[in-house]
């Protein structure tokens, strides 16, 4: 199960105390009813148990324990029941865990003729598309190419000063359609930025700098212009200042409370649209 080690008397021995462990905090019903479980439980409310500092799934523990055999990792237990807590073993079944492929190419919206395949999830600080697979964020269009083509080696053979990377025909971060990359190294990279002109001096390069500070200018005067088009963020900052209350519970919204008192907790838009009319209104009697 992971968790033992040793010689197989002391593998058996540790398999069996875990085991003991877990059907303890088991209160068990009649046959076709649910099993309670009396322990720690996760996130979602299913059972689980610390081992040597790791936490495990109990309904994994429990059926290595009936079956006499361990659990393959690609596998994890569910219930026919649907019930968080049920440890019954007759409503157990297996099932895969989620398939990485299908889930990366669900995130993809394919394009008709050679137009790019663009990655409708998360995308790094440096606009290149993200994709979260085994604990870790990788490049999508290096997850792309090894779902495609197979892995990618890690060096140039016989330069291992050189690291292969996947490298955009298309110039699009954003794309991970397989025919628009292909492989190179940091070389290739800087060779094919140069010749392309998307260097930090390069004409491309100077000219979206231009579009991107024409494009901030063009909307820090609508929102000069109309504070409702300020990002939700930028509203709570103004909230915060003007002495609106804060209180968020984990996983809910959060809710403004009006410094006045006057009116009931309210969401971000409705308490920026209240305040702001206030402000307007001093103004307005000021003048």
């Amino acid at each position: 199960m992971g968790w033992a080690g040793g010689s197989d008397a002391t593998h058996d021995k540790r398999v069996a105390s875990v085991a003991e462990r877990a059907w303890a905090k088991v209160e068990k019903r009649g046959p076709d009813e649910c099993w309670g479980w009396t322990g720690a439980t996760g996130q979602k409310g299913q059972p689980q148990m610390s081992i040597s500092k790791r936490t495990v799934s109990v309904r994994r523990i429990i059926w290595e324990d009936v079956h006499g055999e361990e659990l393959l990792k690609t596998r994890q237990v569910s219930t026919t029941c649907k019930e968080a807590k049920c440890l019954n073993p007759a409503h157990f079944f297996l099932r895969a865990f989620m398939d990485h492929e299908a889930r990366f190419w669900g995130f993809v919206e394919k394009a008709e003729g050679d137009a790019c395949w663009e990655w409708k999830s998360t995308f790094f600080a440096s606009g290149y598309a993200a994709f979260g697979m085994d604990g870790k964020e990788r490049h999508a269009s290096r997850v792309a190419w090894e779902f495609t083509y197979g892995p990618i080696e890690g060096h140039v053979p016989g330069h291992p000063e050189l690291e292969v990377c996947v490298c955009h025909r298309c110039d699009n971060p954003k794309c991970v359609r397989p025919d628009h990359l292909f492989l190179g190294h940091d070389r290739d990279n800087i060779a094919d930025m140069h010749a392309k002109g998307r260097e930090s001096r390069g004409p491309e390069h100077v000219k979206k700098i231009r579009e991107t500070m024409a494009e901030k200018a063009a909307k820090r005067e609508a929102e000069r212009r109309d504070p409702t088009l300020l990002s939700k963020p930028m509203k709570t900052a103004w909230l915060v200042g003007a002495g609106w209350k804060i209180e968020r519970k984990r996983g809910e919204p959060m809710w403004f409370f009006d410094p006045e008192g006057v009116w009931k907790p309210m969401r971000v838009d409705d308490a920026f649209s209240l305040q702001l009319r206030r402000e307007r209104n001093q103004e307005a009697a000021s003048a």
